[in-house]
């Protein structure tokens, strides 16, 4: 799969940084306060461990198909091109 480059504003490493950061703590604190409600949540909607268990390996699978997507992303707004030497070819 090619991607198309198109002219765009480069982006600085420092705000791609602080961006990839605030991301993390996000996902972070979903993730913790997620754990936190899950006997309210399975009392509340009569869920089982296993529904229970679906909903949290969504989100999981959510978030590693955000960031195998995001990489290359990243590499066309910071002006690397979306491919990089120094990772696997996944996408």
């Amino acid at each position: 799969m090619a991607f198309v480059r198109r002219p765009t504003a480069q982006v600085s490493n420092r705000t791609l940084l602080v961006a990839t950061s605030i991301a993390i703590f996000v996902y972070g604190m979903i993730a913790a306060l997620a754990g936190t409600i899950v006997p309210q949540l399975s009392s509340r909607l009569n869920l089982s461990p296993q529904q229970i268990g679906n909903i949290f390996s969504a989100q999981a699978l959510g978030m590693i198909i955000a960031s195998v997507a995001a990489g290359p992303l990243a590499g066309v707004y910071c002006g690397r091109g979306a491919r990089s030497r120094n990772r696997l070819d996944f996408v």
